[in-house]
């Protein structure tokens, strides 16, 4: 999959179960962007074949498909699902994106998942890309999302889910510094490298201002 096509601005929430519309509209009040106004930048998708255009909208969804398309399927699938649909018109990312499965209608947590480009620390390029995933409670996805297309980094929220027997990532764990372990595990010894120099390299520019 190629990344010269520029993902779309909605984040899609893929149906991968059955979705009712109250469950939706739960999804679409807990995230909202502002708190007064109803509107989001999420969208439900279950079929390959429509064009999603706008945003949902809370009080305006219908339970999702059965017969979903993206049942059962892997957040790499859902992702070279969603880019085929971004390449047939629909304005949806398909980096970074949210995967509502059987588990959520159980324990209210959803996937979240992010494309990463891997840097070569030798040559300050991107060599190549890495799809992760963590699962969360539905209230964090809004402000995750953001930090996510921010930093383009979920690594540090994968690790401190995996300290959890659940394996969820859960809020008052957010803030929480990973130990020298945690982070090797995160970003293993090439990217915690490249960090390292970046960060020294800032540093450097901050002492010459």
């Amino acid at each position: 999959m190629s990344r010269i096509l520029e993902p779309g601005k909605l984040t899609a929430i893929c149906c991968a179960t059955e979705i009712s519309a109250e469950a939706k509209d739960h999804f679409l009040e807990l995230n909202k962007l502002f708190e007064h106004i109803e509107q989001t930048d999420f969208v439900f998708v279950d079929s390959i074949t429509e064009s999603y255009i706008e945003e949902d909208k809370r009080g305006h969804v219908n339970a999702s498909s059965a017969s979903s398309d993206f049942i059962d399927k892997t957040p790499d699938e859902c992702s070279q699902m969603l880019f085929d649909m971004c390449k047939a018109g629909s304005n949806i990312n398909y980096e970074t994106f949210v995967v509502y499965d059987a588990r959520s209608t159980d324990d209210h947590t959803v996937l979240v998942a992010c494309k990463e480009y891997l840097a070569d620390v030798n040559i300050d390029q991107h060599q190549g890309t890495q799809l992760r995933s963590v699962r969360m409670g539905t209230d964090l996805v809004k402000d995750r999302l953001l930090s996510y297309l921010t930093n383009g980094d979920s690594r540090e929220d994968i690790v401190r889910a995996e300290r959890r027997e659940d394996r969820v990532l859960v809020r008052s764990e957010l803030n929480d510094v990973l130990t020298p372990e945690e982070e090797e595990r995160a970003y293993g010894p090439f990217d915690r490298e490249y960090r390292t120099r970046a960060s020294e390299d800032d540093h450097l520019l901050i002492v010459m201002f």
